[in-house]
């Protein structure tokens, strides 16, 4: 069955009623089932826009605009995805807000392929003790979707301005593939382009993670950690990627990485830009810290030109990291440790270039 607009979504559009999503897909349709070229706004309630269980149709070629979650723990402002392996394609999915995946969010083992789309200006609502506000962008939990070649733009959240992956509670997997998008000019308070956490293991490559920008709290010296990347409790694997520009109000202008009292990361961070990223305190390009049963490797990246109150090209603490093969070059830190500040840790430092860095 296709569903589609003679005019395109200029000119068509399918406007909720103001109570529940506007479309939705719940009767097992397949990737023959193709909605295209539809403005799709107006929804309201717990999924607004795009409700898919089950099913796994073709969203393609719509405006997905100013969808609402208007009650607690609304999920997927603009679509939402559960037990779902749908393609959605050349979407502009924009200024929907949830609490969890503002533009999209997946879960219940989705596998969507979701790729070439526009996610711009979404916003997760912000309710910190609630652990509300994540994924402004998309949202994966519990869940593997393919994330390829999207803008991921101006998004906002409280955990994950552009993208949040979660491991789940009893153990299913999380486990995207992230590649070839620009992750950009997102906002949040922990991981301003990518936040991972509770044993997910994403594949995160070929991306240009850029501009992202992670706020603290007033008051709160916790907050503000992974302009372009946080890490906790988990393994993802980080390569070829550009992530630059990021800025960190207090950790990880690039990337944040901790573990915790039962759970260690060990991501793998090999031939990455590490670039121009920045925060007031501590680890302009990297941060590690409260990790000391994780087994991170970080190898054959650049990491140049970072600022940060200490450690201007990486910071490490309480944690077991092997530095291999890597360039530190032309890093600062206004206090100590211009290319590499390590406290306390269990550090393997091997063949790196660690030059014209200031202190």
């Amino acid at each position: 069955m296709i569903v589609q607009s003679l005019t395109g979504p200029e000119t068509t559009t399918i406007k909720g009623t103001g109570n529940g999503p506007v479309v939705q897909f719940i009767n097992n349709e397949e990737e023959t089932t193709i909605l295209r070229g539809f403005t799709i706004t107006g929804g309201s309630g717990e999924h607004p826009g795009i409700y898919c269980r089950d099913s796994s149709p073709t969203i393609m070629n719509n405006i997905i605009s100013k969808n609402i979650g208007t009650v607690d723990r609304s999920c997927g402002g603009g679509i939402a995805l559960y037990s779902s392996s749908a393609v959605i394609m050349y979407n502009i999915i924009t200024e929907n807000s949830a609490e969890y995946g503002a533009g999209i969010y997946g879960d219940n083992n989705s596998t969507a392929k979701i790729t070439k789309n526009r996610i711009s200006k979404n916003t997760a609502k912000h309710d910190f003790y609630a652990q509300a506000g994540a994924g402004g962008g998309v949202y994966c939990y519990a869940s593997s979707p393919q994330v390829s070649d999207n803008f991921i733009m101006e998004n906002t959240a409280q955990f994950g301005g552009g993208v949040y992956v979660f491991g789940g509670r009893s153990g299913e997997p999380a486990e995207p593939i992230i590649i070839e998008n620009e992750i950009n000019n997102n906002t949040a308070n922990f991981g301003g382009g990518i936040f991972v956490d509770n044993e997910a293991k994403p594949q995160i490559s070929h991306n240009l993670i850029s501009g992202n920008q992670v706020l603290a709290a007033l008051g709160d010296d916790e907050m503000g950690g992974g302009g372009g990347i946080y890490i906790c409790k988990s393994d993802p694997l980080i390569t070829d990627n550009q992530i630059v520009n990021n800025q960190a109000e207090l950790y990880g202008g690039g990337i944040y990485c901790h573990g915790g009292e039962a759970n260690a990361a060990s991501p793998v961070i090999k031939q990455n830009k590490i670039n121009n990223n920045s925060t007031q305190n501590l680890g302009g390009g990297l941060f590690f810290d409260h990790n000391p049963n994780g087994s991170v490797l970080v190898a054959e990246n650049e990491v140049n030109y970072n600022i940060s109150g200490s450690g201007g090209g990486i910071y490490i603490s309480d944690s077991a990291v092997s530095l291999l093969n890597n360039r530190f070059m032309y890093n600062k830190a206004n206090s100590a440790g211009g290319g590499l500040f390590v406290y306390k840790a269990s550090a393997a430092i091997y063949n790196n270039e660690i030059t014209y860095n200031t202190a």
